[in-house]
């Protein structure tokens, strides 16, 4: 039987404040991430550290949880328009080419957490467009917003390769 683990949290890629436990029981580790926003150079070369600091069985994603839309890290990647930067976009390509990052997330929405709908959604279309993009699989973090998600799913399904939603509560028509 292969062990994984799809779910352990980082978040900065500069920290050390972060904690495996028995990744040698795992056959693969996903460890979902996010950062300050900076230049893809300072960006790869603050990821490829990180990632040195685990054995070759741990994979990663990247991506802003809906939890943090509204944090002042999540707004510096957006323009007046609700787009991301250009230096956002750059950020996100560099990092999704890494061979070790193969899935974008977790992203989603969350209409119980403290962060404005609104600027959750932005935040969504944006890193799906992106995920659509670099034809990466996505992880969802989806609370009591599945139609939304629903609908979006229909925009880029044909895009993107594989939506993984842990926790799913939905109903059976959803």
């Amino acid at each position: 039987m292969k062990a994984i683990n799809i779910h352990t949290h980082q978040v900065d890629f500069q920290s050390d404040d972060y904690q495996v436990l028995s990744i040698e029981a795992l056959d693969f580790l996903f460890v979902e991430g996010c950062s300050q926003p900076r230049s893809s150079h300072q960006l790869s070369l603050a990821f490829e550290a990180f990632v040195a600091r685990f054995p070759s069985n741990v994979y990663f994603s990247i991506g802003i949880h809906p939890w943090k839309a509204d944090s002042p890290e999540a707004q510096q990647l957006l323009d007046e328009s609700g787009a991301f930067t250009h230096t956002a976009v750059e950020s996100f390509r560099s990092l999704l080419q890494h061979p070790r990052v193969v899935l974008m997330g977790e992203i989603g929405l969350d209409k119980l957490c403290d962060a404005p709908f609104d600027k959750q959604l932005l935040l969504f279309e944006q890193q799906l467009s992106l995920a659509a993009e670099m034809k990466k699989p996505v992880i969802l973090h989806v609370v009591k917003a599945m139609d939304e998600v629903l609908a979006l799913h229909r925009r880029f399904s044909s895009q993107i390769p594989a939506w993984i939603i842990h926790g799913f509560r939905g109903n059976a028509q959803q």
